[in-house]
């Protein structure tokens, strides 16, 4: 389980969990998600978007797998939503698309990932760390080497998405599975008005 940046790469990764684990699971056992809870990772204090008056925290951008948190933004639950719930969800989805893009990228370029890595356990740890190592380094130095134009997602003018070519590379030939999810959509009290807030932002009254 990995964050990734707008430039697809992972500052932060965690490995060595069991595969039947949750992501919600991981998150909370790793101690990224502690501190996290806590309060305690040194997130930036809450500013106002551009354009806005409107004042956010910063937020992670999660799939249903994780819970609703102050810091963690996920999409409305349920079917026939509210046009704005609607609408919100279908531009959060765009920003999901850079980590899917991430992990796309990485298993298209470090073949390891193509299939389940046979190998014990501290080594495959090893493995992952080494590879989001290199992956990183090479998006920072030579970004075209391992994502050239049109590899990666693309959206033209009308907002359609332009799916990228490391798709048709790892199509069936994928060593990294999903996950399950949570099972429950709990939340924390101030974690409701921060979807709220991002809601009203993403999809103005003139849009509902």
């Amino acid at each position: 389980m990995a964050v990734c940046d707008a430039h697809y790469r992972f500052p932060l990764s965690t490995s060595g969990n069991s595969g039947r684990h949750s992501d919600g699971g991981v998150l909370s056992n790793s101690e990224f998600g502690k501190a996290l809870e806590a309060g305690n990772l040194g997130m930036p204090s809450p500013t106002s978007l551009p354009g806005t008056g409107i004042e956010v925290p910063f937020v992670f951008v999660g799939d249903e797998a994780f819970s609703l948190q102050r810091n963690i933004l996920r999409q409305c639950p349920g079917i026939n939503l509210a046009d704005s719930k609607a609408i919100f969800n279908y531009r959060l989805s765009h920003a999901r698309r850079i980590i899917e893009n991430s992990f796309g990228i990485l298993t298209a370029r470090w073949l390891i990932f193509r299939r389940p890595i046979i190998a014990s356990p501290d080594n495959v740890d090893i493995f992952i760390q080494a590879a989001i190592a290199q992956h990183n380094y090479l998006r920072t130095t030579q970004s075209t080497v391992c994502c050239s134009r049109g590899f990666s997602d693309a959206e033209d003018a009308a907002g359609n998405i332009i799916e990228g070519t490391w798709r048709s590379e790892v199509a069936g030939d994928n060593g990294l599975n999903g996950v399950c999810s949570l099972g429950s959509n709990m939340h924390s009290r101030s974690a409701a008005p921060v979807r709220n807030t991002f809601e009203t932002i993403l999809c103005p009254l003139n849009e509902r």
